[in-house]
């Protein structure tokens, strides 16, 4: 681990985003989302059925991907 005066700080963080014509540069919280989303992309992008959940606390993001089943609806006859 490096001591904590050479690592990056949040803020520090910055990452451009192209969406279909249009170009931006995000910085802080919203690359570190960014890079996590990336990073796991492919599962991301898999999942049948699910939701995406991040989590913010202590200058870190967590990313969680909650997979389960959908609702099933009985009607009586």
């Amino acid at each position: 681990m490096k001591p904590r005066a050479d690592r990056p700080t949040l803020e520090s963080l910055t990452a451009k985003v192209t969406i279909g014509p249009e170009t931006r540069e995000v910085a802080g919280r919203t690359t570190q989302l960014i890079a996590l989303l990336v990073l796991h992309e492919k599962r991301v992008n898999e999942a049948g059925v699910g939701k995406l959940v991040a989590h913010f606390g202590e200058g870190q993001a967590k990313l969680e991907l909650r997979e389960h089943l959908p609702s099933l609806w009985l009607q009586p006859d």
